[in-house]
């Protein structure tokens, strides 16, 4: 699993996090609210800078 951290301050806790993910005590699912494929970026970097349809953590993958 690769986990980018851009544009917050969370890699302090990524150790922390990570930790809860294994031990089944974390979601991580629920962090990503829109998927694209690297085709779509333009369209998804659009909507992740603009918050439109509530798009708040986009996640692209080949």
């Amino acid at each position: 699993m690769t986990v980018r951290t851009a544009q917050q301050h969370g890699q302090a806790f990524m150790d922390r996090l990570l930790t809860h993910a294994q031990k089944g005590e974390l979601n991580p699912a629920c962090l990503a609210t829109h998927r694209f494929s690297l085709e779509d970026g333009p369209r998804g970097y659009d909507m992740f800078n603009h918050k439109t349809d509530g798009c708040v953590r986009a996640v692209f993958a080949p």
